[in-house]
């Protein structure tokens, strides 16, 4: 840590020379105007690609910067446009004037890209390894309001399912790349790392076990453009980035935005299973309550019927401003408000809900059989993000900041508690009760620096701070153990803190090749804290009142608030890490027509020790269209302060039955006794190849790749045999079974992605035409002749015969979709905008834990989205569209599956359970 000070102090020593150095420099200026128009384009990128230092364009599209003596490459760019390319030669005292007029880009190729590439000026069509670019028209072209679901609708390697009544994943949603996990990969702002999220995903999600980044509390309005790097990328960035790298860009802008949309759930889907429904070989029309007329349950919820639904009801609205500091510098501020209703798709529940003699305040006939929410949550938000670069008199130097902080409320059910039920509490809740999470999360995050040259180095110095808080409050519920119950419960918080320092040099050094050799060396230091604050003391206590009335009277009651446990003082957590690491990448094109890249990474962490990664890539241009493209590379991924010590007690539904598991961190003693090891990070290889096609009109990009990952980390089984729920009595634990987090899992992953562009003048206006398919398959390699992980000795002496069981395994291997294809269609006519997408999800299947022969394949699906907008006047926008036109669901669950035909849909569904969206949204730009 020293040594990392000395240089910094150093460096910025180093930096108090630059004046004397600006009286020597020349000056860089221009427009950049449309090629077809003649209009300035606003907010254009003009840098030096060997130094990596330049500015933006004016409101006149003039650009105006400072450059040290020599021969420069010159690039602008701009989002939507091909980038253009001069070489400039500057001598000391002289004004260079440099005029671009840009080609709009129609298919895409010309773009230039942040992400995998340490200088500037690399556009996507020459990138040795695939990267996407979202531009802001495809931003704004979803309806959605959460980034999250937008990057699920754009890009086919990208998922993002919305399972329901998963704890705090209902409010903090995992999202995979590649299918892998969501701590697998990295997520950048402006090219900086983003903390991660407090939350652990502990329920039957996508990503149980992991930690990854809320990616929903970056409003997408606030996004000038996403850039997503399909490839592994850890030598480069370091941890996490495994999958690969989604670099967030916000807008920077000058000038007054604002926007307001508005959208809702508008769907009739049939409830309720009919009797020859979702039924297993052997099962018939009399095996369930609900199935025939005259049977109980049938009698309580009666015929499916045909529902409209309109729920779910969004709106948000931003308002954005920026101006111009200084030559060429600007600083954009953006305020969002964001509010959901809560989607409900849950069956009418059949069962009993009073046990007999007992007389609630409406009878057994007349209580509301819609007594759960399985659907999107509600929530509000209200963030602030600001971005700035402020150029710095006398010298090429430019001040940065940006960051944002917001503030989001959810709302969202747990499983319904019946009157019937030892966890009620009659007369508080006579009837049953619902109780729901009230989850209240804070997020700030923060960064700045100082980027521009000494001689003919390049450098960036920065640090990043985010901190990340998810409170657990608990309403509409009660503690049964306790008399004179609260209804309400602070459950306690889980909080993250990250700060980064990074120092980044770079610069261009002739070597006889056919370009410069791009050298960029640097280092960074990571402090990380993760802590649990223990709840209210009503809401993890027990009470010692037992089953107060009924026919279970004086059976023990379960502690702690219904639904969701708090945080125990036991439970709490303060720790802290460090993490130093180093980097050099290099990359040269040798030829004119191969480019080669290489990388490597050295770090070391304060809890578990060093690692080593790095990085080959190359790129070959048989011809000026056609190219070869490809790379190896390891990787790693430590593992998280959660992962390490997350620790609770919680109700968990296995197969319908409620189970007080508790949550062990690997250090513990209890942990230590089922056979619970350190942790490690996990390892990875990633090779990947592939072929680039690009014309005026036609892109073509095709990229095979192969990820192994050994020592991937999860949790281990819900241990609850009675052998383990009598260990952990004799300990003093009130739970009825145990976990860990385990290094315990090695997969292979084998993909194939595929992306095609094509766009022309097509009669009097432009048409785009984009196609892109991903393919996608996952294997456990360490399984035994079983299909599952065993458990070592300690657990297999407590009747627990496996560390993770098939349901697990099947979890990595079949949770995520085999196959995604987008095909998209974009037509422009004067004032008038058409889109038509439609995205075809494949197969995912969810394994049973009671019986194999209840796990169910969910056949791929079709989503068709459409969007009209029309230019009312320069400036102004209005559009509307509908997401799922068609209005399709997934195929139902077994009824077996489906908690008594409650949970008709299963949250893997990629594409979610909730049928058509439509909305509208008004746009200004001044």
């Amino acid at each position: 840590m020293s040594r990392c000070a000395t240089l910094l102090a150093l460096f910025l020593v180093t930096l108090t020379v630059a004046p004397a150095q600006a009286q020597s420099r020349g000056t860089v200026t221009g427009v950049v105007t449309d090629s077809d128009t003649g209009e300035p384009l606003i907010g254009a990128n003009v840098a030096l690609a060997d130094l990596n230092i330049g500015t933006a364009t004016d409101r006149d599209g003039r650009y105006r910067f400072e450059a040290p003596p020599g021969t420069h490459s010159l690039v602008a760019s701009f989002v939507g446009y091909q980038a253009a390319r001069v070489t400039i030669s500057v001598a000391a005292g002289e004004t260079i004037e440099r005029d671009f007029a840009l080609l709009e880009d129609l298919v895409g190729a010309g773009e230039v890209v942040v992400v995998g590439t340490r200088g500037a000026g690399r556009t996507v069509v020459d990138s040795p390894v695939p990267v996407d670019v979202i531009s802001p028209a495809d931003l704004q072209s979803t309806g959605q309001i959460e980034t999250s679901q937008i990057l699920q609708a754009l890009v086919p390697s990208y998922n993002a399912p919305q399972a329901s009544i998963t704890d705090g994943s209902d409010h903090v949603r995992p999202a995979t790349l590649r299918g892998l996990g969501p701590d697998q990969v990295l997520v950048l702002i402006n090219g900086k790392r983003r903390h991660t999220s407090a939350l652990v995903h502990v329920n039957g999600s996508v990503g149980r076990g992991s930690t990854g980044i809320d990616l929903n509390a970056i409003p997408a309005s606030a996004i000038e453009r996403i850039e997503v790097l399909r490839d592994g990328a850890a030598a480069q960035y370091g941890s996490d980035a495994i999958a690969g790298v989604i670099n967030i860009i916000l807008k920077d802008r000058v000038g007054f935005d604002a926007s307001v949309n508005y959208g809702q759930y508008l769907s009739s889907v049939e409830r309720g299973y009919g009797s020859g429904e979702g039924l297993l070989p052997g099962e018939g029309a009399d095996t369930f309550s609900f199935d025939d007329p005259g049977e109980t349950g049938y009698e309580l919820i009666g015929a499916p019927e045909n529902e409209t639904y309109t729920d779910g009801q969004t709106i948000e609205g931003h308002l954005g401003y920026g101006v111009p500091v200084g030559e060429g510098g600007t600083v954009y501020v953006s305020a969002q408000g964001r509010h959901r209703g809560f989607v409900n798709r849950a069956g009418l529940d059949p069962r009993q809900q009073f046990y007999d003699g007992f007389v609630g305040t409406v009878s057994e006939q007349d209580f509301d059989r819609e007594n759960h929410r399985y659907g999107n949550g509600e929530f509000d938000e209200l963030s602030l993000f600001a971005n700035g670069a402020v150029p710095l008199r006398g010298a090429q130097l430019e001040a940065y900041a940006f960051g944002g902080a917001g503030y989001r409320e959810g709302l969202t059910g747990c499983f319904y508690r019946r009157s019937l039920d030892n966890r009620t509490n009659r007369a508080l809740y006579p009837d049953g009760f619902l109780p729901k999470i009230n989850a209240k999360v804070r997020d700030i995050s923060g960064a700045g620096g100082l980027r521009g040259s000494v001689g003919e180095w390049a450098f960036d110095l920065s640090e990043t701070l985010g901190t990340n808080a998810f409170t657990f409050d608990i309403t509409d519920s009660h503690n049964a153990s306790m008399d004179n119950s609260p209804t309400d419960f602070d459950a306690g918080t889980l909080g993250f803190t990250q700060a980064t320092t990074n120092l980044d040099v770079f610069r261009s050094v002739n070597v006889g090749t056919s370009s410069p050799l791009t050298v960029a060396v640097g280092g960074e230091f990571r402090y990380e804290n993760y802590t649990i604050d223990a709840g209210g003391a009503s809401s993890y206590l027990d009470g010692g009142v037992p089953v107060r009335d009924g026919p279970n009277m004086g059976a023990s009651t379960a502690p702690g608030s219904q639904c969701f446990p708090g945080f125990q003082p036991q439970s709490q957590q303060d720790q802290s890490r460090t993490n130093v690491g180093a980097y050099i990448d290099l990359d040269n094109r040798i030829t004119s027509r191969w480019l080669v890249g290489a990388a490597g990474r050295f770090e070391t962490y304060s809890d578990f020790g060093t690692t080593v990664t790095g990085k080959l890539s190359t790129r070959f241009e048989l011809t000026d269209a056609l190219a070869l493209r490809g790379a190896a590379a390891t990787g790693f991924r430590a593992p998280s302060l959660a992962q390490a010590w997350f620790t609770s007690i919680a109700t968990n539904f296995i197969d319908g039955v409620p189970f007080e598991v508790g949550t062990f961190p690997v250090e513990s003693e209890v942990a230590r006794a089922l056979g619970a090891q350190d942790l490690d990070p996990e390892k990875s290889r990633n090779l990947s190849a592939g072929v680039t096609f690009n014309r005026a009109e036609v892109s073509v990009t095709a990229d095979g790749y192969l990820i192994e990952i050994d020592d991937r980390i999860t949790f281990t089984e819900n241990f609850t045999s009675d052998a383990v729920a009598a260990f952990l009595r004799d300990r003093g634990i009130n739970a009825s079974g145990g976990r860990y987090f385990t290094n315990a899992v090695n997969t292979r992953t084998l993909g194939l992605d595929v992306i095609g562009r094509y766009g022309r003048a097509l009669g009097p206006g432009t048409a785009r035409f984009t196609a892109a398919l991903n393919v996608n398959n996952t294997e456990v390699t360490n399984t035994n002749d079983d299909g599952v992980i065993e458990a070592p000795a300690e657990l297999q002496a407590l009747d627990q015969p496996a560390l993770v069981d098939r349901v697990r395994v099947g979890d990595f291997e079949l949770a995520q979709p085999d196959s995604k294809l987008l095909l998209q269609a974009n037509y422009d006519l004067n004032a008038w905008s058409f889109l038509v997408r439609t995205n075809r999800y494949g197969e995912v299947t969810s394994r049973a834990t009671a019986d194999p022969i209840r796990d169910q394949t969910f056949e791929a699906k079709w989503l068709t989205d459409l969007e009209v907008a029309y230019a009312v006047r320069n400036g102004i926008r209005l559009a509307v569209g509908a997401n799922n036109v068609f209005d399709v669901y997934p195929e139902k669950q077994f009824k077996q599956n489906s908690f008594n035909g409650i949970f008709p849909y299963n949250g893997f569904s990629p594409f979610g359970f909730f049928g058509r969206f439509v909305y509208t949204r008004l746009s200004v730009r001044l």
